[in-house]
Protein backbone atom coordinates (compact mmCIF):
# COMPACT_ATOMS: atom_id res chain seq x y z
CA UNK A 1 0.00 0.00 0.00
CA UNK A 2 1.44 3.34 -0.90
CA UNK A 3 -0.28 6.08 1.94
CA UNK A 4 1.46 8.37 4.13
CA UNK A 5 1.13 6.61 7.63
CA UNK A 6 1.20 9.67 9.57
CA UNK A 7 -1.95 10.83 8.46
CA UNK A 8 -3.03 8.06 10.25
CA UNK A 9 -5.47 8.34 13.37
CA UNK A 10 -5.21 6.04 16.17
CA UNK A 11 -8.96 5.04 15.97
CA UNK A 12 -11.18 2.38 14.12
CA UNK A 13 -11.56 2.99 10.02
CA UNK A 14 -14.77 2.61 8.24
CA UNK A 15 -15.60 3.10 4.61
CA UNK A 16 -16.39 6.63 5.79
CA UNK A 17 -13.36 7.37 8.11
CA UNK A 18 -10.06 6.43 6.72
CA UNK A 19 -6.95 8.75 5.22
CA UNK A 20 -7.19 11.07 2.90
CA UNK A 21 -4.69 9.24 0.57
CA UNK A 22 -6.85 5.93 0.27
CA UNK A 23 -9.61 7.69 -1.81
CA UNK A 24 -7.21 7.24 -4.70
CA UNK A 25 -7.87 3.01 -4.05
CA UNK A 26 -10.21 1.05 -5.67
CA UNK A 27 -12.89 -0.01 -3.34
CA UNK A 28 -11.77 -3.54 -2.49
CA UNK A 29 -8.28 -2.27 -1.47
CA UNK A 30 -9.54 0.36 0.45
CA UNK A 31 -11.96 -2.75 2.02
CA UNK A 32 -8.76 -4.44 2.73
CA UNK A 33 -6.62 -1.47 4.12
CA UNK A 34 -9.33 -0.26 6.36
CA UNK A 35 -9.49 -4.16 7.86
CA UNK A 36 -6.10 -4.39 7.86
CA UNK A 37 -5.49 -1.10 9.50
CA UNK A 38 -7.92 -2.22 12.26
CA UNK A 39 -6.46 -5.14 12.56
CA UNK A 40 -3.36 -3.53 13.60
CA UNK A 41 -5.12 -1.13 15.52
CA UNK A 42 -6.39 -4.00 17.79
CA UNK A 43 -2.89 -5.84 18.51
CA UNK A 44 -1.54 -1.63 18.96
CA UNK A 45 0.56 -2.46 16.09
CA UNK A 46 -0.33 0.46 14.27
CA UNK A 47 -0.03 2.70 17.45
CA UNK A 48 3.91 1.62 17.85
CA UNK A 49 4.78 2.20 14.10
CA UNK A 50 3.08 5.94 14.09
CA UNK A 51 5.07 6.50 17.48
CA UNK A 52 8.42 5.21 15.61
CA UNK A 53 7.66 7.07 12.50
CA UNK A 54 6.77 10.44 13.99
CA UNK A 55 9.90 10.25 16.19
CA UNK A 56 12.35 9.78 13.12
CA UNK A 57 10.66 12.62 11.41
CA UNK A 58 11.26 14.94 14.17
CA UNK A 59 14.39 13.74 14.71
CA UNK A 60 15.11 14.32 10.60
CA UNK A 61 13.41 18.40 11.42
CA UNK A 62 15.85 18.67 14.34
CA UNK A 63 18.27 17.50 12.26
CA UNK A 64 17.60 20.17 9.08
CA UNK A 65 17.05 22.94 11.85
CA UNK A 66 20.52 22.54 12.75
CA UNK A 67 22.41 22.45 9.43
CA UNK A 68 20.10 25.20 8.60
CA UNK A 69 21.49 26.98 11.84
CA UNK A 70 25.35 26.28 11.33
CA UNK A 71 24.86 28.09 7.96
CA UNK A 72 24.19 31.30 9.09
Amino acid sequence: MNYNILEVKEMPFTMKGYPEKWKEFEVIKRQKAIEIANAMLKKDILKKMLFLLRRKKRKIGIERYRKKKSKH
